[in-house]
C-alpha cells in the first residue's frame, strides 16, 4: 500500500511545534488508520550512524537527524497507547536495507525486542549492538563501512536524534531489559 497515495499527496497536516518544522505532512492511510504495528530490522544508516525505529518512520519525509524525531512525533501523534515497536536484530549490517546490496553483517545475530516506547527501543538496540562492536573490537578491526556508519554515529547522530526524540516527549532513553525465554 502506498500510504500517502499514488502521487505522495494524499497527506494530513499534523502539529509537531519542533525546532525544524511547526507542521509535518503524514501519510493519510498512516494517520488515518486506528492503530500502527512498527517492525524495524536493525542497521547502520549512513546519515544517521543507526537506523532503528525513529530513523525508519521518519525518513520518508525528511533527511536531517534531528528532523526524522519530528516527523516520527508527526507520524504518532494520534496513535498514543495504540503502536507497538518490534526491532530485529538479526545480520545487524552497517548499510541500510534500501541499499541493492547487502554489506557483511558487523553484528551476529543478537534477538528481537518489542516495546511500546520507540525512544526505548532504539536506545536499547542501539547500547546492545554498540555493546558487541566495542567487545569485538578487542579482537579484530572493525570493517571500513562498519567505522563509518555505527562507529561515526554513536557519539553523534544517533545520540542527537535520541535525545531530541525523548525532548519531544516521544519516549524515553531509559529502558529496562526483559529477557524471555533463551
Amino acid at each position: 500500500m502506498i500510504a500517502d497515495g499514488l502521487r505522495g499527496s494524499d497527506v494530513k497536516p499534523v502539529r509537531v511545534d519542533g525546532k525544524h518544522f511547526e507542521t509535518v505532512d503524514v501519510a493519510a492511510a498512516i494517520h488515518d488508520a486506528d492503530s500502527l504495528v512498527v517492525s524495524t530490522h536493525v542497521t547502520g544508516h549512513g546519515l544517521t550512524g543507526f537506523a532503528g525505529t525513529i530513523k525508519n518512520l521518519g525518513m520518508g519525509g525528511g533527511g536531517r537527524r534531528m528532523m526524522l524525531a519530528e516527523i516520527t512525533a508527526a507520524v504518532l501523534a494520534n496513535k498514543k497507547g495504540r503502536a507497538a515497536f518490534f526491532s530485529f536484530l538479526v545480520n545487524v549490517t552497517p548499510s541500510c536495507d534500501c541499499w541493492n546490496y547487502s554489506a557483511e553483517a558487523s553484528v551476529p545475530d543478537i534477538g528481537f525486542m518489542a516495546s511500546k516506547d520507540p525512544v526505548a527501543i532504539d536506545q536499547a538496540a542501539s547500547d546492545m549492538v554498540m555493546r558487541h562492536l566495542a567487545e569485538e573490537s578487542q579482537v579484530r578491526e572493525p570493517s571500513p563501512q562498519t567505522k563509518s556508519t555505527f562507529l561515526a554515529g554513536a557519539g553523534t547522530a544517533s545520540v542527537r536524534q535520541l535525545t531530541h526524540a525523548e525532548e519531544l516527549g516521544l519516549g524515553s532513553r531509559q529502558y529496562e531489559l526483559v529477557r524471555v525465554g533463551d
